[in-house]
């Protein structure tokens, strides 16, 4: 193989890399203004300044309040911090505790034993990651079936707007839906 067409192989897939990478910006950017847009819309209908609706925590605290509660809303903010700092802690102690363990390795099969403990902590972030996963989609999904009950919409709505959020908050911001208020 000569060096001008391993060159050109090269250039091609760095070509294919920038494209996609553009391709991926454009599409990310796409969503956030759909998302930044029916969420503005969404609010209108609700009585409430748009602008309200896309200001971070600020507007899901909004609509918790409205359509739900704000004490959930702190329960959903404070669990995704515990969740958080117990992620930070669990890396850093499975790190340390190969590491420490590992250190004092003499051979490939004490290596390995040092590595049994942190895979402990790994199972135990695990765990812990499905469980918190698990109640934030069980509280997105209550919130959405709530939003979607305000304005006349089906569960099955309210699972478009759990899993497929983009299209279906569209669909919720510019249909002839009106909003009627809190209706559990």
């Amino acid at each position: 193989m000569s060096y001008h067409s391993e060159a050109a192989g090269a250039a091609g897939v760095a070509i294919f890399m920038i494209i996609f990478w553009i391709m991926y910006c454009i599409i990310i950017f796409a969503a956030v203004a759909a998302a930044f847009v029916s969420r503005w819309f969404i609010f209108k209908k609700m009585g409430m300044p748009g602008w309200k609706g896309i200001i971070p925590y600020y507007g899901e605290w909004l609509l918790f309040r409205e359509v739900w509660t704000t004490k959930m809303f702190w329960v959903y903010v404070i669990s995704g911090a515990v969740y958080g700092v117990l992620s930070i802690i669990s890396m850093f102690l499975g790190m340390g505790m190969f590491l420490v363990q590992a250190s004092g390795a003499q051979s490939v099969n004490e290596l390995g034993q040092a590595a049994f403990a942190p895979l402990l902590v790994i199972g135990f972030y695990g765990l812990l990651t499905l469980a918190y996963i698990i109640f934030a989609l069980v509280v997105t999904f209550k919130l959405n079936n709530r939003l979607a009950k305000a304005f006349g919409k089906s569960t099955g709505f309210a699972v478009g707007l759990t899993f497929l959020s983009p299209i279906f908050d569209l669909i919720l911001a510019f249909d002839k839906s009106v909003y009627i208020g809190r209706q559990m």
